[in-house]
C-alpha cells in the first residue's frame, strides 16, 4: 500500500475536503483538521489507523508540551472562576466602556446588570446584543437596550 501522507497533495485554497475533528465539544477544544483534494483523499489519510493513530498521539503530545510550558490561560476579565458547564464563553457582566445604569426600588437605586448574547431568532437572528436589565427580575423595570 501506497503511503497517503506522502501522495496525497493537500488541497491549499478553499477547494476540496476538509474534515475537522474535535476532541469534546467545548470551545477550548483541540482540534485536527484533515485537508485532501475529494472525498478519495480524505478516505486514503483517514483509514490508515496505524498513522492516525499515531499523528493524533503526536499532537496531543505536542499539545500537552504546549501547556506545560505556556502555562494556562488568564482568565477573561470580569469571568467568573471555576469550570463552565455550558461549553460557552460566558456573556459580559459590565459594559465595555464602563456605562452603568440604575432603577429604583423602594427609594433605593439599584444597579442594572450588563448582559450580552446573540439573537436567536426574528429579523436580527445571529447579531449580538447588549442590554441592561433589573437585578431584581422586577417587570415594571424592563430590559433597557444598549444601542
Amino acid at each position: 500500500m501506497t503511503n497517503p501522507f506522502e501522495t496525497q497533495t493537500p488541497a491549499t485554497d478553499n477547494s476540496g475536503v476538509t474534515v475537522s475533528i474535535r476532541n469534546h465539544p467545548g470551545y477550548d477544544a483541540g482540534l485536527l483538521v484533515f485537508k485532501a483534494g475529494d472525498l478519495d483523499g480524505i478516505i486514503r489519510l483517514l483509514e490508515d489507523e496505524d498513522k492516525l493513530t499515531r499523528t493524533i498521539d503526536l499532537a496531543a503530545k505536542a499539545d500537552k508540551l504546549y501547556h506545560e510550558k505556556a502555562g494556562p490561560p488568564a482568565p477573561a476579565k470580569g469571568a467568573p472562576s471555576g469550570p463552565s458547564n455550558t461549553g460557552r464563553p460566558a456573556g459580559a457582566t459590565q459594559h465595555p466602556t464602563g456605562k452603568k445604569m440604575y432603577c429604583e426600588h423602594n427609594g433605593e437605586q439599584v444597579e442594572r446588570v450588563y448582559k450580552t448574547g446573540v439573537a436567536k431568532s426574528g429579523k436580527n437572528a445571529g447579531k449580538a446584543w447588549g442590554a441592561f436589565d433589573c437585578p431584581r427580575n422586577d417587570p415594571d423595570h424592563p430590559r433597557i437596550w444598549d444601542n
